[in-house]
C-alpha cells in the first residue's frame, strides 16, 4: 500500500514502513500518516516494523521549515504537539522496531530514528544529529526524556547541546546507532536485526519493553505539555526567526 507519505509492505514476519514524502520533512500530513500507521499496527498484533526512507540521500531533515518558518504560531504548536505524539507512539510501540538510516537524519529525523528499538546506519556522507540549538530552539521536552532513556548522559548532553552531525561510525561510538554498515548492506543488516528481535517470544518482548520504558512514556506526556510554551516562546523569538529565515533562504539556492 502506498500514499503520498508512506509505502507499507507486509513481508514475511514483519512490516516495511517506508517514508515516500519527498525529502520527508515533517508536516502534519507525514506526522499523521506515521502516527496513524503505527497506531493501527499496534492495535493489530503489533508486528515487527522496519522503518526506512525512499529518498537516496535523506532519511529526514526534521520539520518542514520552508512551510513553518512564516506560518502562524498555532501551526507550529500543532506540529509540535503532533510530532511529540509521533515520537511517543513510535517509542512505545509494543513490537520490535528497527530503522535503516540511509541518508541524513537531522533534528526530527534523528529523533524518529532514536524512537526505534534498534538503529542501523549507512557509512559515508550521511550525518545524524540534533541541530535545534543551532536554530535557537531546544529539543522538545518530551523527546528529551526519550533521549535520557535511550542514551548515556554524555551522549545525550552532546547531542542536545553541540548541534553536531555525526557520521555513522561516530554515532555508533555514542550509541546513537547500534551498527554502521556499508550502504549496499543496509537493508540486509537492518532486516536481519529485526528478524532477530522478532524471533523472541513476542508477549515477553512486549512486557519487557513496557517494564523498561513505561515510566519514561508517562514522563514524556507530562513534560511535553509543560514544555510546549517554553519551546514556542523560543520559536517565535526574533533571533530564532532570523536564523530560520536564513536557513530556508540557503535551502532555496
Amino acid at each position: 500500500m502506498k500514499d503520498q507519505h508512506l509505502r507499507i509492505v507486509r513481508a514475511d514476519g514483519f512490516v516495511r514502513v517506508q517514508m515516500t514524502h519527498g525529502v520527508n520533512a515533517f508536516d502534519l500530513g507525514l506526522i499523521s500518516a506515521l502516527t496513524n500507521t503505527m497506531t493501527s499496527l499496534a492495535e493489530n498484533n503489533a508486528p515487527a516494523v522496519l522503518l526506512s526512507s525512499e529518498h537516496a540521500r535523506l532519511f529526514s531533515p526534521g520539520w518542514d521549515l520552508k512551510t513553518l518558518h512564516q506560518a502562524p504560531e498555532e501551526d507550529a504548536a500543532r506540529v509540535l504537539e503532533g510530532f511529540e505524539g509521533l515520537i511517543l507512539r513510535m517509542f512505545s510501540y509494543p513490537g520490535p522496531t528497527v530503522v535503516a538510516v540511509g541518508g541524513h537524519a537531522v533534528a526530527g529525523g534523528c529523533l524518529l530514528a532514536l524512537a526505534c528499538d534498534r538503529r542501523v546506519m549507512a557509512s559515508g556522507r550521511a550525518r545524524i544529529g540534533l541541530s535545534e540549538v543551532n536554530l535557537g530552539v531546544p529539543v522538545p521536552a518530551g523527546c528529551v526524556e526519550m533521549l535520557r532513556a535511550r542514551l548515556s548522559p554524555e551522549a545525550t548532553e552532546r547531542l542536545l547541546l553541540s548541534g553536531e552531525g555525526f557520521s555513522a561510525e561516530g554515532a555508533a561510538q555514542l550509541g546513537i546507532v547500534q551498527q554502521a554498515v556499508d550502504s549496499a548492506l543496509l537493508s540486509e543488516v537492518a532486516e536481519r536485526e529485526l528478524r532477530t528481535l522478532a524471533s523472541k517470544p513476542q508477549a515477553a518482548y512486549r512486557a519487557a519493553k513496557q517494564f523498561l520504558h513505561q515510566r519514561t512514556w508517562s514522563e514524556m506526556l507530562s513534560v511535553a505539555a509543560n514544555g510546549a510554551d517554553q519551546f514556542l516562546t523560543q520559536w517565535r523569538s526574533a533571533e530564532t526567526q532570523k536564523r530560520l529565515s536564513e536557513l530556508v533562504e540557503s535551502l532555496t539556492h
